[in-house]
């Protein structure tokens, strides 16, 4: 839905979306940077773990500011 979004208007007058993703080792960065930024969507890349918590951390303090 956000690619025909995009396809129908000029990208730099939507607003940026952005998704926090968990890096591993198959990721194709590149290959899903590109596909993710076809709908005006930029990833923001953390190291994933299995038990990870960094990324409700990063949630809580972002709320408290």
């Amino acid at each position: 839905m956000m690619k025909q979004i995009v396809s129908d208007n000029k990208a730099d007058r939507l607003p940026r979306h952005y998704a926090f993703l968990g890096l591993r080792d198959s990721d194709d960065r590149v290959a899903r940077k590109k596909h993710l930024s076809e709908a005006n969507i930029f990833p923001i890349w953390y190291e994933a773990h299995e038990d990870d918590e960094s990324i409700e951390a990063l949630f809580t303090k972002l709320f408290e500011e």
